[in-house]
C-alpha cells in the first residue's frame, strides 16, 4: 500500500488527503479540487478578495495590544512572549473531502498554524479548557444522545430531529 501511495503521490494530475470524516486516504483529481475550493471562495458573501496581505498589519495590531496587556499586568512577562505573534504567515484553506456525500463536496478548513494568532487562540483554549471538560459539557453526539436518555421525559409524541449545518465555521462572521 505504502509503495503504491508514493507513486500516486509523484502524481502531479491527483491529489492524496483524508477525508472530513473518519479514517482512510482519499484520492482526487487535483484540477476537480482546485474547482471545488474555487467555488467555495467565489462566495462574496464569506470570503472578501483582498488588496494586500493583511498579516503583517494585524500582527502589529495584535503585539500593541499584548504590549498594553503586559504592561498593565494583565499578562505576565512569560505570557507575552509566548503569545506574541512574530514572523507571522497567513491563514492558509484547504478542503478535506466529504466523501459520504454526493459529488463529493469540499469541507473547507482554515488552518491558522503560524498565523499571527496562532498562539493567542492555544493561550485561551488552555484557559477554557476546565470549562470544556466540565461534566456539565456535551462531547459529542453520542454523549448528547445518552444525556437526552437519561435524563429526559420526552413523551412519545415528540421527536428528535436534527440539522445538517453546511459549511457553519464559514458562516459565522
Amino acid at each position: 500500500d505504502d509503495k503504491i501511495l508514493l507513486k500516486l503521490s509523484k502524481d502531479l494530475s491527483i491529489l492524496i488527503t483524508k477525508p472530513d470524516k473518519g479514517r482512510g486516504v482519499v484520492i482526487l483529481d487535483r484540477n476537480d479540487y482546485i474547482e471545488k475550493l474555487e467555488k467555495i471562495l467565489s462566495d462574496n458573501k464569506k470570503f472578501k478578495l483582498l488588496n494586500q496581505d493583511p498579516t503583517i498589519s494585524r500582527e502589529n495590531a495584535l503585539t500593541t495590544v499584548l504590549r498594553q496587556m503586559k504592561n498593565e499586568e494583565y499578562l505576565t512577562q512569560q505570557e507575552y512572549k509566548y503569545i506574541k505573534p512574530v514572523g507571522s504567515v497567513p491563514a492558509r484553506l484547504y478542503g478535506l473531502p466529504k466523501v459520504h456525500k454526493n459529488n463529493v463536496p469540499l469541507r473547507p478548513i482554515v488552518s491558522c498554524i503560524k498565523s499571527y494568532n496562532y498562539k493567542l487562540g492555544k493561550f485561551l483554549a488552555n484557559i477554557i479548557k476546565p470549562i470544556r471538560d466540565s461534566p456539565y459539557s456535551l462531547k459529542n453526539t453520542n454523549d448528547f444522545l445518552k444525556f437526552i436518555q437519561q435524563n429526559s421525559h420526552l413523551s412519545k409524541n415528540n421527536k428528535m430531529i436534527s440539522f445538517d449545518i453546511q459549511s457553519l465555521f464559514t458562516n459565522i462572521p
